[in-house]
Formats: C-alpha cells, structure tokens, sequence
C-alpha cells in the first residue's frame, strides 16, 4: 500500500501527522475502512475518501488519540480559577456577559467538565449564570461520547472520591455520569481546528485550554492552528498549553507570562519579543566585571512574570553561560581549567578552594558557579548546591544548567512537584535539552501519568535519532551512558508502560530517586 497519497491528504485536510510507530496506525485505519467499505484498491479508497466527508470523518475516528482524564495538569486549573477567572469577571462585569472559555482539541470530555467542575467549586450554583465552556473536536465519536457524560474508571485517576461523589452517579459496575449540573455548563461541537474559519461561537473568548493536541501536528500546522486560535482571544484572553508544548508556540503572536511557575499565553501589546533559546552558548566570552543585583525575581520566587517584558540578556551575560572559559584572562582561564581538573580527579576540597579564588576575582563567572554546584552535589551538599545554584541564576536568568542542577536536586531530595518545575523551565530555554525530557518522563510515569511519560520517552528517542546527538545540558560531567544505551532504556520503559505494570520504569542509576547512584551516574564521576 502506498501510504504517501494519504499522508499528504490527511495532512492538507485536517493538519495530522503520522511517523514513526504512527505510521503502522493509519495503515491499519485504512485498511479497516476499506474492509468495511469493500474496496479491495488502495487508489479507489483514495478517490472514494477525498469526495465522501462522511468516510474522512470516519478514517479520522480511527486515527486520532482520545486518551485524557479528569483534572489533567490541576496547576493550570488552580490559576484560571484562583488567578484569571477574579479578573475576566471584573472585566465582564462591566457589559454584564459571561467568561467565555474554550477547550480545544477536548476528546471525550473529560478536560472541558473538569474546567466547569473547578469552577462550580469555586462559584457554586452562580457559576451557570458567570460563565460558558465550549468543547470542540474533529471526532464525531469522541463527541458523541462527550455529550453522554458517561466514564469508566480511567478517567479518574487521581481523581478524590469527595469529588467523584459530588459530581457523578454511578450508572454500573465502574462505570459513572456525570451531574447535569455540570453539563449544564458545557456545549460540544464537531471543528476542524485546522479550519481557516471558526464558527461564530468560537469567537471572542476569554480563555483557551489547547493542551496535548499541537504534538500531533507537523510545525507549520501548529503555527496556522495557534495562530487561528490566538485570533479567536479578546484582548486580555489566555490560552493554556501543556508544559512540553508551550515553547513550541512563542512565535511573536502572545505574549508569553509566568504564573506560580506555570506558563502560558496572553493576548495583548507584545513588547519586545526575542526567543531566547536562540541565544549563541558557545561563544567564548571576556571575563565579565561584578554584575549589579538585578530586579527581576528568582526563579521560583512565585512572582509573576511576563518575559516578553525583558530585553534579551547582555552580550555578557549571554555569553557567561557558554562553554568555553574567560578568554580574556590567562590567569582566570588556568584557575578555571586547574578547578575542573581537580573535581575531575575528585579533589573536590582543593577544587573548591580554587573556585573560590576564581570566584574572588570575578564573582561574575556564572560557569564557575555551575562546577562548584555539580560538586557540592557530588558530595551531598544539596542545600548549599542550591543556594549557588539561585545565585548563578540572579547573575543569568536563562541559564540552562542551573534549571537543570536544581531539578537534579530536586530530584534526589524526592521533592517531585519542585522537580518537575525545574525541568519545564529548563526546556523553555532549551527544548532540545534531553535530559530535562527524561527526567520528565521518568517523573510522570512514577506519578502513573502514562501518556505524559511516553511522550517524554518518545521525545528523547527523537532527539536521539537526528543526525548530530543531543548533549546532556551538564557542561562539565558528561553522563556515563552513550547514546544507543540511553535510546534502548527509553524502549525498555515504553515498553513497560504499554502493559499494565505501571511501577517505577527501569533507570540503571540514570534517576533514581537515591543520592549516590543518580550522583555518580548522571555526572559519570
């Protein structure tokens, strides 16, 4: 069968994609339609789908992935209704209408009743009168089921029983209905988001949920699809995408805020926007002078940000996160080179003494910064790893390693939710950062987020594939794992997270959650 014709269709039609193990999906798809059709000739099915819309819809049903659940990523419900919904009411207060808000890409449901079970919770029965969601997908299927309201017992993972109880009946044997109360809530459509035009009810919303949807997607779609979606916001509107998804989309058309450590997008005046992920880190740089404290607040301060707000770093400071040492002073570029040679020798009092020398002279090398974090790590000083960590990050708001260092941290403290932060915030800067992915991965699926873990896998596999292999992000100690040892260990865990065993996947000491292996072997010393 050649499957070229249909790629091209489906791409140009509805914006999917299919590679890799994908591929073998719409193979069977097509070969199950044409079954049920008795069409024997690829090419006549081929001719048969491109005039029959009801044939499409049907290959579509059988393609797409549908599995969500109840409160999928709660920190993004927390901040609509703790954060944004107080201002939106306050703004349509004014002209009495209601907040509008929209999920997208919403599958069976379960995304668009969580958005209305949040905010009944928070408004109760007023909630009605205040606000309207609306859920769109392209699969007539998963709709029909949507407005059914009936789950079986995966879509409650994580999910308390107060909360089954107060908004579900129970209609059979783990099976349950939701509440017309909230249903009440909640309109379905079938839309094409790959559609140039949006139907009216679509339009001048308050809030977008497009999450776990744009991976499907091949770049240019995502691009025509979010920037379809940016058009339907007001002025002051939101749009929400999943933590692996949001970096993807900081293409100039919203502007990108941080709330409680959470990103997402804003439709307003876009000041300057600059990717920084673009940033050159290979440079070799002067040795720059003592900066002066900066206002911007920590990461992990809490506060807001907005970073379309701030110019892009220095020249200095930009280069201060590169590899290569101070290029300017021979004297500092051999205290530097003699420090590294002693951690690697595992002389890490004498290395630090170095440092610190080093640091004296210049205390805004942030690269030394990052070797005394790693070794403090290697020795178990995790709350002093910390605090050089914070203060290499005052001095470089976007370097990589820093984000990283402090995921590890967290990591090996077991404090998972902080972990999980850091290694967002690392592929902000870097989304081709594999080690963040991975992490990621491994995290998710010892929180028994299955789908959330395997495309993390997936994603390292990927960045493993391309021709020039992904670095860790760790400039000094490289992993002890090459990179065909690590691409068989994300099989290995795809693999145990296709069955039902959803234990701890296998690391071999890549992240384990205790201090010495994870040590030895995430810095190969």
């Amino acid at each position: 069968m050649n499957l070229t014709p249909f790629l091209e269709f489906i791409l140009a039609k509805c914006g999917l994609t299919f590679e890799n193990e994908r591929v073998e999906t719409l193979a069977k798809g097509i070969r199950s339609r044409m079954a049920a059709r008795g069409i024997i000739d690829d090419r006549n099915y081929l001719s048969f789908l491109t005039k029959d819309p009801d044939e499409f819809a049907g290959l579509v049903n059988l393609l797409t992935v549908n599995e969500t659940y109840f409160f999928r990523e709660p920190a993004h419900l927390q901040i609509l209704a703790e954060r944004l919904i107080p201002e939106l009411l306050l703004a349509e207060g004014k002209n009495g209408g209601k907040v509008r808000v929209l999920s997208a890409g919403c599958s069976t449901g379960e995304e668009a009743y969580s958005i209305a079970m949040t905010l009944i919770e928070k408004y109760g029965a007023a909630a009605c009168d205040r606000f309207s969601v609306m859920a769109v997908d392209i699969d007539s299927k998963v709709i029909a089921r949507a407005k059914e309201g009936i789950f079986g017992k995966g879509a409650f993972r994580g999910f308390s029983e107060e909360r089954r109880r107060r908004f579900f009946d129970e209609v059979a044997a783990d099976k349950f209905r939701i509440r017309d109360e909230v249903k009440r809530l909640v309109t379905f459509a079938i839309v094409n988001l790959r559609s140039p035009l949006y139907p009216e009810a679509m339009q001048m919303l308050d809030v977008i949920f497009y999450r776990n949807v744009s991976i499907y997607f091949p770049s240019p779609v995502q691009r025509d699809i979010f920037t379809n979606l940016a058009g339907t916001l007001k002025n002051n509107g939101y749009l929400f995408l999943s933590a692996s998804e949001t970096i993807f989309h900081n293409i100039g058309l919203l502007s990108l805020m941080e709330i409680d450590h959470n990103f997402l997008y804003r439709k307003g005046p876009l000041l300057d926007i600059v990717d920084r992920r673009l940033a050159p880190r290979n440079e070799p740089a002067p040795a720059p002078a003592a900066p002066a404290r900066r206002s911007t607040p920590a990461a992990g301060s809490g506060k807001q940000n907005n970073f379309s707000d701030h110019r892009p770093p220095s020249a200095d400071r930009t280069r201060q996160s590169g590899h290569s040492p101070p290029a300017t002073s021979d004297s500092l570029r051999i205290l530097f080179d003699g420090a590294l040679a002693l951690a690697r020798d595992k002389e890490y009092t004498a290395a630090l003494q170095a440092i610190d020398r080093l640091l004296g002279q210049n205390p805004g090398f942030v690269k030394c910064y990052m070797l005394k974090a790693s070794i403090l790590i290697n020795l178990s000083r995790l709350e002093e790893a910390t605090t050089v960590c914070s203060a290499a990050l005052e001095l470089d708001r976007w370097c990589l390693e820093g984000y990283l260092l402090l995921g590890i941290i967290a990591r090996i403290a077991s404090r998972e939710e902080e972990a999980l932060l850091r290694f967002k915030e690392s592929l902000y800067i870097d989304s081709s950062c594999w080690l963040a992915h991975f992490y990621l991965a491994e995290i998710h699926a010892i929180r028994h987020e299955r789908e959330l873990a395997r495309r993390e896998y997936e994603i390292v596999m990927n960045l493993f594939g391309k021709e020039d292999h992904p670095d860790a992000g760790l400039t000094f100690f490289p992993l002890a794992f090459k990179p065909d040892q690590i691409v068989t260990l994300c099989r290995h865990n795809l693999a145990k997270l296709g069955g039902t065993d959803m234990g701890v996947p296998a690391t071999s000491g890549l992240a384990t959650g205790s201090a010495a292996p994870a040590r030895k072997t995430i810095h190969g010393i």
